[in-house]
């Protein structure tokens, strides 16, 4: 099952009566046949994951700006993860296998 039809078959929940001039239901009908949904229900539904999904990058991008100034940095060259990769080894008792 696609993730638009796992997502649009989902329709339990609460319900919300949006009113809307006249222009923006016309937009939304159009909206609902160009783009194959099921609904004006499947389309604001969608709509609102987008925007979701949009603050989620959003506070994901401050997230790493504010780490950028959160301390020093560090070198991850390839001495850096050779004593990375040791420190785990030992931890763990195994020894990486080389590929083939």
């Amino acid at each position: 099952m696609s993730d638009r039809a796992r997502q649009s078959s989902d329709t339990s929940g609460t319900s919300l009566s949006v009113s809307l001039p006249s222009e923006m239901r016309a937009f939304v009908d159009d909206a609902v046949a160009r783009e194959h949904f099921g609904s004006a229900s499947e389309f604001i539904r969608e709509l609102i994951r987008r925007a979701q999904r949009a603050r989620d990058k959003e506070e994901f991008e401050l997230k790493l700006l504010q780490s950028l100034g959160s301390g020093s940095g560090i070198r991850a060259d390839a001495k850096f993860w050779k004593r990375k990769r040791s420190r785990l080894e030992k931890r763990h008792g195994t020894k990486r296998r080389k590929a083939e």
